[in-house]
């Protein structure tokens, strides 16, 4: 799989999609919790212990802004963006401008209870207190 930082494209080259990248268990355990509630599913795939959801174009580029939107933006480290090389996939099977925010939150939500729970590291980010987590302590 091929991997180019987001921010040196303006739009996916041919043969390319813009994709959510999450950690494998916490994102299959938001996709079925998803599915559940009767959302459609999106593509995915598997690289490593990583899920990857297909993202429809130009939705990459709005995952930092939603997710901060949402109070997300610690787990900027297991929610990021990345573009893939794919086979062709149906727009109509990507998940839709509108749909992002809720795939986001069910999948932040999830990346979060597995870290409380101990089953998921948390990734390095990309905070201001100089690239490491760390929890406010009764500031």
């Amino acid at each position: 799989m091929v991997e180019r930082p987001l921010e040196q494209c303006s739009a996916a080259p041919t043969g390319f999609h813009e994709a959510l990248e999450a950690p494998l268990g916490p994102g299959l355990a938001a996709l079925d919790g998803l599915a559940r509630l009767g959302r459609r599913p999106a593509p995915v795939a598997a690289d490593g212990d990583r899920l990857l959801v297909l993202l429809a174009p130009g939705s990459a580029e709005e995952v930092p802004g939603i997710l901060g939107w949402l109070g997300w933006s610690h787990l900027d480290g297991q929610l990021r963006t990345r573009l893939i090389r794919s086979a062709p996939v149906p727009d109509r099977t990507l998940p839709t401008r509108s749909e992002l925010p809720r795939l986001l939150d069910a999948l932040a939500h999830a990346c979060a209870r597995a870290h409380l729970d101990g089953t998921v590291s948390r990734a390095p980010s990309r905070t201001p207190r100089g690239g490491r987590w760390a929890p406010d302590r009764g500031r």
